[in-house]
């Protein structure tokens, strides 16, 4: 039989942790990583010994190493895998550069234009390595307490691709013996845009949020965002969403969807429904998911339908709506600064829908993209 490797998980909240534990129950070895500024997130693991998990993966798990230290973390692993919202994507991605050797993957499960962005900089800065993404993360996860976390579902399936698209073969490799027990399954997509535009996280959050904005802007935190809030007319906002998001995908020739279903809810269960979102003291301009969803999703949709000519009016219409809201300039950066997912940061803007589509595909402009 032959031996499982070790992963380097990269980010230690719920979702971090969750994974650590599902690779550990699964017989790998887990080095999990945080980022020295975020460190109180891993000090109660630390303190325990391992991982407590409560739900539909149950124990306590043990990582192989639980770290601040970058280097250390990814020493003899093959691949490396994010779980943190996108607004921290950069400081994970330039602690581990340096860092990175050969056909080393570097690999993120919250999409949001991710391989996108750092392509170029993993092409300068790490030319032997890979970077790529999937397209959702595969947890319904929360902290019951600080040295606990709840696993409420996993999805049944995900998707993978890498850029440029010839290494997603390799990073489903690395990832399917991890990825696929459980009766899930890992497939590959056409390429990055497909995971980042079909990330269904963008049409489920931002709807309910907008249109249930009272509540969250006085709120203890526990709002039934996945139940009362997915109302009819919310729902039309959603599907509103979703369907340019397709739109763009038809005008790509991708596919126009990437089914990362739950399993069924058994009798007696509870369902996402019934799930409490609980955010205590949390304004809204801080909830994590309007601060990747809104920079790296409505706005990758909307301004990728404007190099395409497809009409994105409810993603540019919810986008500009919170920019008033919450006087953030989504359309150039998330609240933190960083720069959001709009054609010129991501090295797109002038391109033709072909030349973005050579672009993912190859990881090369023609010399004409490049003046």
């Amino acid at each position: 039989m032959n031996k499982k490797p070790t992963i380097a998980v990269l980010g230690a909240g719920s979702g971090g942790a969750c994974m650590t534990a599902d690779l550990i129950e699964n017989g790998f070895k887990v080095n999990l990583y945080e980022i020295p500024q975020f460190e109180d997130s891993m000090q109660p693991f630390i303190e325990r010994g391992g991982i407590e998990i409560t739900g539909k993966i149950t124990g306590f798990y043990e990582p192989n190493m639980m770290t601040t230290n970058m280097e250390e973390a990814l020493e003899g692993v093959d691949i490396a895998t994010m779980n943190v919202r996108a607004f921290a994507h950069n400081l994970f991605v330039e602690k581990a550069i340096p860092h990175l050797k050969k056909e080393q993957i570097l690999h993120c499960w919250t999409p949001y234009a991710f391989a996108l962005k750092f392509y170029e900089t993993v092409k300068e800065k790490a030319p032997d390595a890979i970077i790529a993404e999937s397209a959702i993360l595969p947890y319904f996860v929360k902290r019951d307490s600080p040295d606990v976390v709840n696993c409420h579902a996993y999805k049944l399936g995900n998707y993978v691709a890498a850029m440029p698209s010839k290494n997603t073969g390799k990073v489903l490799k690395a990832l399917s013996p991890a990825m696929t027990t459980r009766d899930r399954f890992l497939k590959p997509a056409t390429n990055v845009l497909e995971t980042s535009i079909l990330n269904g996280n963008i049409t489920a959050h931002i709807p309910a949020i907008l249109l249930n904005a009272r509540e969250y802007e006085d709120t203890t935190g526990h709002v039934y965002i996945y139940g009362k809030h997915g109302t009819p007319l919310t729902k039309k906002v959603e599907y509103a969403i979703r369907d340019e998001a397709k739109a763009l995908c038809t005008a790509l020739g991708l596919e126009t969807s990437l089914r990362c279903p739950y399993p069924p809810t058994k009798p007696g269960e509870a369902t996402l429904a019934s799930h409490i979102w609980w955010t205590p003291d949390v304004s809204m301009l801080d909830l994590g998911c309007l601060q990747e969803d809104l920079p790296y999703g409505t706005v990758l949709i909307a301004e990728l339908g404007k190099a395409l000519g497809v009409p994105t009016p409810v993603s540019r219409g919810v986008t500009d709506l919170f920019k008033t809201m919450l006087d953030v300039d989504y359309w150039q950066e998330d609240k933190l600064g960083n720069p959001s997912a709009n054609l010129k940061t991501l090295g797109l803007d002038g391109l033709t829908g072909k030349e973005i589509l050579e672009y993912v595909t190859t990881g090369e402009k023609t010399p004409k993209q490049n003046e």
